[in-house]
């Protein structure tokens, strides 16, 4: 009898959305609306064009979903504090109480889908996959359709969370594997693909938890005359206090997050360059490595110690960037801020201004610089 491949894949997703629609009945959430409440859960304030994006599913989709969980007590649009236009959408007490029940579920639904196979089997399984799904975003291209869009948003360009030890890709998987000692549950995960429309981009993995982290780097070299790959993988362990700064960095779509830290050898640097829509992604991490919890949120730390007023009035963009600082300590009422004009040469063309800030805090120092659409932000562990 002859085998469909497009239908199996069919006949598995429908299985599988009756499957959680079952197990995710005792809390009232749907196959279909589970993407969106942890979503929402992992990210405070995103707008329903972010949760469409991330989801990779169409308008009405996310419109139907949204509408239903909040309908259902999950989650609350709030006007946006500088554009009233835009609604954000945030989860409620109810969501966030459920919220490790809700993840518990979908690791034992994917322990069922895999239960009876070999590793070696799934690393196939899941590489053939990825590249049936990037055949149909091709294809789509092709004809005009609006796969492609989300397809490279999220899947060529944009760093993605890792849930289980199967969602690891092969290379990786090993080494990570043996770190975790097998236990996923106590870490975060995030990959990030390689980039194939820049050549100078490389693949990574990195995992922390537990006061550790791990990175995993897979470098491609040409070999031979006919221009073979040849992948040979690098490997950091860190400890959390090792670090001693942590810089963020961004120009337009490029971003980098920088970790600085000392070992016996020396000091040394890491960096993790990816696009700067996947920030979601790197919060997380930032917190972790200052001590907070992963969830930490600035602007909520900023209510009981407000920030020096005086600041919005000398540069609007440096006060913005100045919520970064309760990162390292409760409150700050001194600061130095500096700026200086830059004129360019050339007829019509705007002055453009180069903007310094320092801060000192309980737990080290916060520096920002901004110029043009360059902006670093610094955080120096334990400076004064």
């Amino acid at each position: 009898m002859d085998k469909s491949i497009s239908q199996t894949i069919a006949l598995l997703a429908r299985r599988s959305q009756a499957y959680l629609n079952h197990m995710l009945g005792e809390y009232n959430i749907t196959a279909a609306e589970q993407p969106f409440f942890l979503e929402v859960n992992h990210q405070e304030g995103l707008t329903q064009e972010e949760l469409t994006a991330r989801v990779c599913v169409d308008k009405a989709a996310t419109t139907r979903a949204l509408k239903s969980l909040e309908m259902k007590g999950y989650l609350v649009r709030l006007k946006d504090e500088k554009d009233k236009r835009q609604n954000r959408i945030y989860p409620t007490k109810k969501a966030k109480q459920l919220e490790s029940a809700v993840k518990s579920e979908i690791l034992c639904f994917n322990t069922q889908l895999t239960q009876g196979i070999e590793p070696q089997m799934l690393d196939l399984i899941y590489t053939g996959l990825l590249k049936m799904e990037e055949n149909i975003a091709d294809s789509a291209k092709e004809t005009g359709g609006v796969m492609m869009k989300n397809y490279h948003s999220t899947m060529a360009d944009w760093p993605v969370r890792i849930w289980n030890l199967y969602e690891i890709p092969g290379v990786f998987r090993e080494p990570a594997r043996h770190w975790m000692e097998r236990d996923i549950s106590k870490y975060n995960f995030v990959y990030a693909p390689r980039q194939y429309t820049r050549p100078d981009s490389f693949a990574y993995l990195y995992g922390y938890g537990e006061d550790k982290l791990l990175y995993l780097k897979e470098n491609i070299s040409k070999v031979g005359r006919r221009g073979g790959e040849e992948t040979q993988m690098e490997q950091v362990e860190i400890d959390r206090h090792q670090i001693y700064e942590v810089l963020t960095f961004q120009e337009l779509l490029d971003a980098r997050f920088i970790l600085l830290y000392s070992s016996e050898t020396g000091q040394h640097v890491l960096e993790l360059p990816y696009n700067s829509s996947a920030y979601h992604l790197y919060n997380p991490l930032l917190n972790w490595i200052l001590g907070l919890k992963w969830d930490f949120d600035t602007s909520l730390a900023e209510r009981e110690h407000p920030r020096p007023q005086e600041l919005c009035q000398k540069s609007m963009s440096m006060y913005n960037y100045s919520l970064n600082a309760y990162r390292l300590g409760k409150e700050f009422q001194s600061y130095t801020y500096k700026s200086k004009p830059y004129h360019p040469v050339g007829k019509g063309l705007k002055a453009q201004l180069e903007e310094w800030l320092s801060i000192p805090m309980e737990q080290g120092k916060f520096e920002a610089y901004r110029f043009g659409y360059r902006t670093e932000c610094r955080y120096l562990i334990g400076a004064k």
